[in-house]
C-alpha cells in the first residue's frame, strides 16, 4: 500500500522539481549572465531538462498504465496514479511553454 502511494505521488513530485529547477536556473542565468559564458547556454540546458522531465513522466505514466490491476484498492490507486502522471505531463509542458516563447532576460 505504501509503495503504491509513493508511486502515485512520484510524477507530481517530478513536475514540482522540474518547475523549481528550471525557473531558478533561468533566474540565475539572467542574474549572472550565464548565456554569454556557457557553451550550451541557458536555453539548451532548459530544453534538455524539459525533454528529460517529459520522458521520465511519460515512462511513469506508461508503467502505471501497464501495471494497473483490474479490481480493488490497487486498481483505484493505479488509475489515480495514471491520471496524475498525465496531468503532470501536461503541467510540465505548460510550465515549459513560456520559457520557449518569451525571452527570459529583458
Amino acid at each position: 500500500m505504501m509503495r503504491s502511494l509513493f508511486a502515485v505521488t512520484l510524477a507530481p513530485a517530478i513536475w514540482i522539481l522540474f518547475f523549481l529547477v528550471v525557473y531558478v536556473f533561468e533566474i540565475m542565468g539572467c542574474r549572472f549572465e550565464l548565456d554569454r559564458g556557457l557553451i550550451a547556454g541557458v536555453g539548451l540546458t532548459v530544453s534538455a531538462l524539459t525533454i528529460l522531465a517529459i520522458i521520465v513522466v511519460a515512462v511513469f505514466a506508461w508503467r502505471r498504465w501497464r501495471r494497473n490491476p483490474r479490481d480493488g484498492t490497487e486498481s483505484f490507486l493505479g488509475q489515480i496514479g495514471f491520471l496524475l502522471c498525465l496531468s503532470s505531463l501536461v503541467a510540465t509542458i505548460w510550465v515549459a511553454l513560456p520559457i520557449f516563447l518569451v525571452p527570459a532576460c529583458m
